[in-house]
């Protein structure tokens, strides 16, 4: 009997340390990022660097001894530029990203109780709008693309409720819609954004 208690009070002591270690990435966290994408277009020919910021919601399950998944959406904040052509007053072309959303999934592996390495696959959707406009045309085109992203990133907890994390995107979105942007030279065009962003976060 001495030794059944003796046993059942190790892999309780052993199941509790697991789950305080965990504990940190488990549960509804959210996270305001401050981020800079380089967007491009047309085989990287028309590309742009911009800044913003996204915000974002996750939950998170413990899998196993180390193994952490989160669940999440974010919202970017702003609108990424392709690039912008203004030579002359009378001339102006234009492409950027605006709505940019994504739902992901974020296996992670701790590297202690208070840092999480994790990696990301991201379903991302966003609405490219094009413009185009000189003496005798004006043009202004807008299509939805989506695609996978993935990304790899790394969160640390300051204390029992507040994180910083830093995370590296890649993502690639085209479109079924094969629209006309014949003035635009981007019919049927696929597009890339590249991203690094860093954040703090709250969990609940």
């Amino acid at each position: 009997m001495k030794k059944f208690l003796l046993t059942a009070f190790v892999a309780f002591s052993v199941s509790g340390s697991v789950l305080a270690q965990a504990d940190n990435f488990t549960g509804l966290s959210t996270a305001v990022s401050i981020k800079g994408s380089d967007t491009s277009v047309y085989a990287d020919i028309f590309g742009s660097t911009s800044y913003g910021a996204d915000v974002r919601a996750s939950y998170g399950f413990v899998l196993s001894k180390d193994i952490i998944l989160n669940v999440g959406a974010s919202i970017n904040i702003g609108s990424n530029s392709i690039y912008k052509f203004n030579p002359i007053e009378t001339f102006s072309q234009s492409a950027k990203v605006k709505n940019l959303a994504s739902i992901y999934l974020e296996p992670g592996v701790l590297l202690s109780n208070n840092t999480l390495i994790y990696s990301k696959i991201s379903h991302n959707t966003g609405k490219f709008q094009y413009t185009y406009n000189d003496a005798e045309v004006s043009v202004s085109e807008s299509t939805t693309k989506s695609g996978i992203g993935l990304g790899l990133g790394v969160r640390t907890m300051f204390n029992e409720k507040t994180f910083i994390q830093f995370e590296l995107n890649r993502a690639t979105l085209s479109s079924k819609n094969n629209q006309n942007y014949y003035y635009l030279g981007l019919e049927g065009d696929r597009a890339t954004i590249t991203s690094a962003s860093v954040g703090i976060g709250y969990k609940f």
